[in-house]
């Protein structure tokens, strides 16, 4: 058996700080995988209405950020966008690839995303869901590849926790379940994201070009209309 990727340690173990180390709290990529935690496992699925695979759940969440990469694990890794991290650099929201069972090192055939102390988020088979999974299982720990990190996430994810407030993530029975072996089946309360934030900047922003379209409207027909008087003379 393979050791476990030598990932930087935190301060913040999940089950003794009951929550999201600071870091993974502040990454919108981590803040939108949670949304998805409990989505049923769909081979090629892209849509939480449908289900996801590894791939596809990796895909759904960057493309909210603006960036587009392929629904397949292989093509992720060799994206123009990705670069190679050290495990011992990895940070929230990098992607952490594995071998799976139709991959290889060279074309890695599952993948995931890195939340910190050493977990990821993934879409790991048929009879699962969407979860979070710990690198030092025996399975993680033999089929790691490496890990990519998106560049182009980085300006998006700015500009999304300026206007989402995601403090507001806690440990659900799902998260806890599968950090503790508990049976696959048992019911369980996805994470819980904060949208109220959200909701007010777009309310604000549409309030603000709502104003600026009336006003220019205003001073067009003002501007009209001696025109037109004018024309009658």
């Amino acid at each position: 058996m393979r050791p476990p990727p030598d990932y930087p340690s935190s301060p913040y173990p999940f089950l003794v700080s009951g929550g999201l180390a600071p870091a993974a709290r502040g990454n919108a990529v981590v803040s939108i995988a949670m949304r998805y935690l409990g989505v049923p496992y769909k081979w090629g699925g892209a849509k939480p209405k449908t289900g996801f695979d590894c791939s596809g759940l990796v895909q759904y969440v960057f493309a909210q950020l603006g960036v587009f990469l392929p629904h397949y694990a292989a093509g992720q890794y060799y994206s123009s966008d990705a670069v190679w991290v050290a495990p011992n650099r990895l940070q929230p929201g990098d992607l952490v690839f594995f071998t799976g069972s139709d991959g290889t090192r060279k074309a890695p055939g599952h993948v995931g995303i890195y939340v910190g102390d050493g977990y990821l988020i993934d879409a790991t088979h048929t009879g699962s869901d969407v979860r979070v999974d710990s690198l030092n299982e025996p399975w993680f720990a033999n089929k790691y590849v490496g890990a990519k990190r998106i560049l182009g996430a980085s300006l998006h994810a700015r500009y999304l926790l300026n206007s989402a407030n995601s403090r507001s993530l806690p440990v659900g029975p799902l998260f806890v379940s599968r950090l503790t072996g508990q049976a696959a089946g048992e019911s369980a309360t996805p994470i819980a994201v904060d949208s109220a934030a959200p909701r007010t900047a777009v309310r604000r922003q549409y309030k603000l070009w709502t104003g600026v379209s009336l006003g220019a409207t205003f001073l067009l027909l003002a501007g009209a209309i001696p025109y037109r008087r004018r024309q009658r003379r």
